[in-house]
């Protein structure tokens, strides 16, 4: 048995226990134009926290994705403070990483 694997963006390990296994690993495209709220900002929490304050910078509302340090994806109620600045609250302190686009 034969599994292919294609991993556009590494943010976790990949592990595969089978006998013969094909990775592909394919390179982001190319960015578009500049605007308003254009870009990406990826957030790093060292020190286990339930409310995480991000300055990112992007000029907007970024949409953003959670993980543990586990690499799980996580929840937790957004807040925007201003067009640079946002916090997320959770209901446990934790460490990770937060990606931001």
């Amino acid at each position: 048995m034969t599994d292919n694997i294609t991993v556009v963006n590494t943010i976790q390990s990949v592990s595969v226990t089978n006998q013969q296994t094909n990775v592909t690993v394919a390179s982001l495209g190319v960015q578009g134009p500049a605007g308003v709220g254009a870009g990406f900002f990826t957030y790093v929490q060292n020190t286990p926290s339930a409310l995480w304050t991000i300055t990112h910078n992007l000029g907007g509302n970024p949409a953003v994705t959670i993980l543990d340090t586990s690499g799980n994806q996580c929840e937790g109620t957004i807040g925007y403070t201003d067009a640079n600045t946002m916090t997320i609250t959770f209901s446990a302190p934790f460490s990770g990483t937060a990606y931001l686009v």
